[in-house]
């Protein structure tokens, strides 16, 4: 709205910006929620699949649900337990965590019936998993 009233008085609607003088209203606390791991676990824990493994990866390696859902099996590295999460706006994102060790299990257990060169989450979309209850 400010910037609309200074354009107003440039243009010569307006005489004065009546905005001037109002004060914006104070920021809101931020909305982050902090889960200790115990918590997080009964959460991955009672999910259903295969939102297990998907809140698994996001939990136990800090990836975000738009990378999780964009990964191949190649993506994944069994041995060492990582993950290559690709940037989804530049390939400078590009990232690699490993998996934490309570996390593996369910990432581990989904890979068992994903086929090769497919979306490890083929048809899940980010909506679906912001409604898993």
């Amino acid at each position: 709205m400010q910037s609309f009233a200074r354009y107003l008085v440039e243009i010569g609607i307006l005489t004065e910006n009546p905005l001037r003088d109002v004060s914006p209203p104070p920021a809101a606390a931020p909305r982050c929620v902090f889960l200790e791991l115990p918590d997080v676990q009964r959460f991955v824990q009672g999910a259903p699949l295969p939102f297990q493994a998907i809140f698994a990866l996001a939990y136990g390696a800090g990836h975000e649900i738009s990378a999780i859902l964009a990964l191949v099996d190649a993506d994944v590295d069994l041995g060492a337990r990582q993950v290559r999460a690709r940037g989804t706006k530049e390939w400078t994102r590009d990232r690699i965590a490993r998996v934490a060790d309570w996390a593996w299990p369910y990432v581990e257990a989904h890979l068992a019936a994903v086929l090769p060169g497919e979306r490890i989450f083929r048809g899940v979309d980010r909506h679906q998993a912001g409604e898993v209850p």
